[in-house]
């Protein structure tokens, strides 16, 4: 395919910079298949995707009745579907300061599909998901459709540990009235095989 692509666009070419180019590139591609190759062979030999249960911390930026970062809380649990598709349930709760200066209390259950790929010890991933935003305040209380996507990483520290990273963005209401971004940090723990 390469010496393809040589032909199309550089026949006829006399400029060493082009072939200095074409070279450098040629070099880039080996090395990518070799890398992905290795990657995928490293992949089949582990499960990526694992039963977990996972506690995280982090900032939460919101767009509610106000904007503004709070810290917030989660904890999900995940189950293998395959070696590399995941199914996640859990929950996200945070205390959002509103407009007017009082806290409000959020709380957002939802259910997450994710697909997570093996380069040695770090597994990324990245998934959406459902689920229903709960604001409340004073004894009133809203409930919003909220969708999300998440992309993240968990590295093994251990057999059964790991270190989980991961950035959420998330839409409230069927027209996305309210937003959620997460940069949450913390650990995974496996449980089951």
């Amino acid at each position: 395919m390469n010496a393809v692509w040589h032909f199309a666009c550089y026949e006829g070419s006399t400029s060493t910079k082009e072939a200095l180019v074409h070279r450098n590139l040629s070099k880039f591609t080996v090395v990518a298949v070799l890398v992905l190759g290795g990657a995928t062979a490293l992949s089949a030999q582990e499960m990526a995707a694992r039963h977990t249960l996972t506690t995280l911390a982090g900032p939460v930026n919101f767009d509610l009745s106000g904007t503004g970062t709070t810290t917030g809380f989660a904890f999900r649990g995940t189950r293998a579907l395959t070696s590399h598709l995941a199914i996640e349930a859990g929950f996200l709760f945070a205390r959002p300061k509103l407009q007017d200066g009082e806290r409000a209390s959020l709380f957002v259950p939802e259910a997450h599909l994710q697909y997570y790929w093996r380069a040695g010890r770090v597994a990324p991933y990245a998934g959406g998901g459902i689920g229903l935003g709960r604001q409340s305040r004073d004894f009133v209380s809203v409930t919003d459709l909220a969708l999300s996507a998440a992309g993240g990483a968990r590295v093994d520290l251990t057999q059964r540990v790991a270190a989980t990273g991961e950035f959420r963005l998330r839409g409230l209401g069927r027209e996305f009235s309210a937003t959620t971004a997460e940069w949450m940090a913390g650990l995974s723990f496996a449980i089951g095989r």
